[in-house]
This record gives structure tokens, sequence and C-alpha cells, in this order.
């Protein structure tokens, strides 16, 4: 079985899209082949993957946040440097498809991406799967209504959300997966030159993941660190502020970290949190993969997401986004995150999309 997966990204970052493609690739590869089409250069990566390149504008490109810039003042609502990715991605897409016929098309590049997709399916019939990435919001609602052939939903309530806005889409739940043997409490912990106990906070350095929330509420916590693993748009800025209120030795931002090395300094924290106003980060399955305790923002899919794992708070509000992160210090006990994690482990997520990607050969 042929398939093609449309991601700008692909072996050019390493986040939380690049990941699940390449569990998928890993976990699957033996059975099906993959055409991967990436800003990345095109290259052989496996026996049965394959990079194509798709000439695109870098989401890191003055030109990506000179397009940001810009949709904000116009009030664009794809007005994120990734977006201009996507947008130049999906103009340069067509040609390098539209001769290659597939059994499915996985799209990971966002509406413009979607257009092609449907292009393709007048033409050949070729059926188009999306996964949602921001779980719910205007995004996916656009996405929703190009009705792909099967519109992956990563929590119940984003799935309900979705189905509320769009009543006849085709949808399922399949949550996002980690490796619970590469993140485990075993892998041993990386050296941090920090004054414990460790805050850990994974993510990109960009407006969406809220990085600056969390620093409004470390000068409300005066007996911790915080370690930051990231980068991104902010990263300048919020490295500066880090520094002038906590001081390197309560401090420290650190651009990058090896995938294969992230476990160690899960393991070497204290608590996790994220911010962000995503519904679903894979770093939190990490930390909690790792037995680490997480702090998520207060709604629904974070709700759902941890569980036992950890507490949810209103992030926005910095005293009790402090006093949260505090009570988890003081008493760690009582949380159960790496049995939650398990629920999510990542062979048991693949064989979902092995279900669905053998549905159109029948």
């Amino acid at each position: 079985m042929k398939i093609a997966i449309l991601c700008p990204g692909y072996n050019v970052v390493s986040r939380g899209v690049e990941r699940t493609i390449t569990e998928l690739i890993n976990r699957l590869g033996k059975e099906y082949s993959f055409d991967i089409y990436s800003r990345a250069k095109s290259e052989q990566i496996s026996k049965n993957a394959k990079i194509i390149h798709v000439a695109a504008v870098s989401r890191d490109s003055i030109y990506a946040r000179a397009y940001a810039s810009f949709g904000h003042r116009l009030r664009f609502y794809l007005r994120t440097p990734i977006d201009a990715e996507c947008l130049t991605f999906s103009a340069s897409l067509l040609p390098k498809i539209i001769f290659n016929k597939y059994d499915v098309i996985f799209n990971q590049a966002g509406p413009f991406a979607g257009k092609v997709c449907r292009s393709l399916r007048r033409i050949y019939g070729t059926p188009f799967i999306h996964k949602a990435a921001a779980g719910y919001g205007r995004l996916e609602e656009i996405m929703a209504h190009q009705y792909p052939d099967v519109f992956i939903a990563t929590s119940p309530v984003g799935e309900q959300w979705i189905k509320e806005k769009v009543p006849n889409l085709n949808s399922v739940v399949i949550p996002n997966g980690v490796d619970t043997e590469l993140f485990a409490p075993e892998t041993g912990k990386a050296k941090i030159d920090l004054k414990p106990p460790i805050i850990l906070f994974v993510g990109a350095i960009v407006h969406m993941k809220r990085p600056e929330l969390l620093l409004e509420a470390m000068e409300n916590i005066k007996n911790a660190s915080l370690l930051m693993i990231g980068d991104g748009i902010l990263k300048e800025e919020i490295e500066k502020a880090g520094l002038k209120n906590l001081g390197p030795k309560r401090f420290k931002l650190m651009p990058s970290v090896p995938h294969k090395d992230l476990p160690k300094y899960y393991n070497a924290c204290d608590v996790f949190t994220l911010p962000s106003d995503e519904p679903f980060g894979i770093a939190f399955l990490e930390a909690m993969a790792c037995d680490k305790p997480v702090v998520a923002r207060k709604k629904p899919t974070q709700e759902w997401l941890i569980e036992e794992a950890g507490l949810t708070c209103d992030c926005e509000n910095s005293v009790e986004y402090a006093e949260t992160i505090s009570k988890i210090l003081q008493n760690s006990n009582g949380f159960q995150p790496r049995q939650r994690a398990k629920k999510f482990e990542w062979n048991e997520v693949a064989t979902k999309y092995d279900k669905i990607f053998r549905s159109f050969l029948n």
C-alpha cells in the first residue's frame, strides 16, 4: 500500500507532528510504502520510506516572519510563520505529486495542502486523511469543512467539538502517542547546574506555548529553578527575562536537546509544566512516561489527558499557577503519571492508524 504524507517540516524540525510521522514509519514501514513530501532534501530514509523535496519558505525565515507580521496587522486567521511555510509548500506541491498515484494521502500541512488533496480526490479518487493538530479551533474547523475521508481527532473532547461544528464529518479518535521504553525513569538523569527542585518546560519558545506565563508564575516560587528546552521567535526575549528575574542559578534555557537525550532531562526535574493554549502537548506524555507529575492549563482536553498524572489550573493567573506548581513540589505522592502515560503507548496508537490505512484497501 502506497501512502503519501504531507509534512513540510519533516526531517528539518523535530516537534510533535514530525515525531508522530517518524513513529508511524518505524512501526508500520514493513507493511507500507511511504513518500514524505517535505521541504527537506530528497533522500531514501529507509527501505520503504523516502523524502520528496517540495520548495517552501522556511518558518524561521524573515519572509515567514514578515508574512506573520503582515497577517496580524490585517487580522488574517492563518498568520503564523508556519502558515507561511505551509502556504508556499502547498503552492509547490501539486506539480510534484500529481503524477504519483497513492492509495491514501495523510495531510499534515494545513488547509492549503487540503485543497491539493481535494483536487487529487476529484482527479483520481484518492482518499485523504487529516489529523487534528490543534484539537479544536478555527483551523480545525476549516480542515473539517474540506471533508477529508477520515478526520482524526486527538481526544474525545476534540471529536465532540468538531462533530458539533461539522455534523456529517467522518471522524475517529486517535490520541498522540509516547514511547514508554525510551521515556522511562530507568534511562538516567542529566546533570543540570541549577538549584533544586527543578521545574521543566519543553516546547517551542513561541506565542502559542505561552512561556511568559511560566516566567510570571516563577516570581511567586522562591525556592525552585526553571529549565526551559526549546527554540523559537521569543527565545531571546524569554532568556533575557528569565536571567534577569531568576538569575543564572535558577534559570537556564537550552535551545535544543537530541530527542534520544530528552528522557534524561525529564528524569532530572521535579515537575513538568506547559501553559500552552494547545489542547494536546506530546511533551506532557513524555514527562508522564518518565513518571513526573505535570501541571497543565485547566481545559477539558488537558483534564482528560492527565487525569491522575498531575493538576490543572488557570495559568493566566500567575498566583494560582505558582500555588499549583508549589503544591506538587511540596507533596508529589498520590500522582500516577507513568501509569496514565502507558495508556498512550505508541504500539497501540500505531495499530489504530494501521486499521484506518487498511480500510481504504477494502
